[in-house]
């Protein structure tokens, strides 16, 4: 299961959409029952979370904390924070292709909770990442 946490306001943002994408990419591996939590934030939140944790001083566009706990509703994965401000510029400003690239970030967080790690993989995730895109998103 997916759950959405919005702690930023001001985009339209179809989160139902956006949980069904989720699960659908959960469910090509298997992990339709594990349960993720997904954070849609702005830049300050994102820079707090990546100074905190990643101990770099500045935003970024997704962080992934993969957790892996046995839970009495099943396996939780981990948490996902997405910036919707730093989505947002990555698509020069267009609120239309901000779903898109917000799907885009998805797919990159759950491979980090599912153990993709694109800095030791030597581009193996991003294959991975371009698989999925082409398979759940279409042409971009």
């Amino acid at each position: 299961m997916v759950k959405f946490v919005k702690k930023i306001r001001g985009y339209n943002i179809k989160l139902k959409d956006l949980k069904m994408f989720a699960e659908d990419v959960l469910k090509h591996y298997g992990k339709e029952k594990e349960n993720v939590t997904i954070l849609l934030c702005g830049n300050r939140l994102i820079k707090k979370l990546n100074k905190e944790y990643l101990s770099k001083n500045s935003p970024t566009n997704v962080i992934a904390f993969p957790i892996n706990e046995i839970l009495e509703d099943g396996k939780y994965l981990g948490d996902i924070a997405i910036s919707i401000p730093y989505a947002l510029s990555s698509v020069k400003g267009s609120e239309e292709k901000l779903e898109n690239e917000i799907k885009k970030l998805i797919i990159h967080g759950i491979l980090h909770l599912l153990g993709w790690d694109h800095e030791k993989d030597s581009g193996e995730m991003e294959k991975e990442e371009e698989k999925l895109r082409r398979l759940f998103i279409g042409k971009l």
